[in-house]
């Protein structure tokens, strides 16, 4: 497989790199910084904003209910809830609805401690939470994020599409997400209503 990278890349040296630090190594390959050669921009998708996990709840007879295991890792994991637990009070808030869990998250920053009121396995307990910064990332053109679009970039750009889609990329297309009409990829906002076009059709 190193010798089949190397020549689709045209570059044994670094076949020999990747799979020295990636495969036998198994360090982190740095998407971040791959992404910037062809002018992509990985960043926070929602940075500042405070995250506990995915929780799943079910809202009864002024009852919350966590319905689904938390993720380990996650703060509200780490927290102690887990499915079954009933959730009466998060920051001295009662939760009886999506709508006070989001309201709660948004009133916090990450780092910031709340203490949560719970009954587990019949047992009346308090946990403490910690926020953390969301972990969600998003992918945008330099284009779009005030970035400097170099020649080099350029240079990646073209080589990369012509040698590895068909017709020379003229099968690529973006999309508006707003009006659902797709554009040559070289097209940057949709004609109609402005907006910018995404990559994928779906939202």
């Amino acid at each position: 497989m190193e010798r089949v990278l190397g020549e689709v890349t045209g570059d044994q040296a670094f076949a020999k790199t990747f799979f020295n630090q990636y495969i036998h190594r198994h360090d982190l390959v740095d998407y971040k910084d791959l992404l910037a050669q062809a002018g992509l921009l990985l960043r926070e998708a929602y940075p500042g904003k405070a995250w506990i996990g995915s929780l799943s709840l079910s809202y009864a007879r002024e009852k919350t209910r966590v319905t689904s295991p938390t993720l380990i890792g996650t703060p509200i994991y780490q927290s102690g809830v887990d499915r079954g637990d009933v959730i009466h009070q998060i920051d001295s808030e009662a939760i009886l609805s999506e709508e006070d869990l989001d309201r709660i998250i948004e009133n916090h920053a990450p780092g910031d401690t709340v203490t949560i009121k719970l009954i587990s396995r019949g047992v009346d307990k308090t946990a403490q939470l910690i926020f953390r910064v969301h972990p969600g990332l998003e992918v945008v053109p330099f284009e779009h994020a005030d970035r400097e679009v170099t020649e080099d970039i350029e240079a990646f750009r073209r080589q990369w599409l012509e040698t590895r889609v068909p017709g020379n990329g003229e099968d690529l297309r973006r999309y508006c997400h707003t009006c659902k009409r797709a554009y040559p990829f070289a097209q940057e906002y949709c004609r109609y209503d402005g907006d910018p076009l995404q990559l994928t059709s779906k939202q």
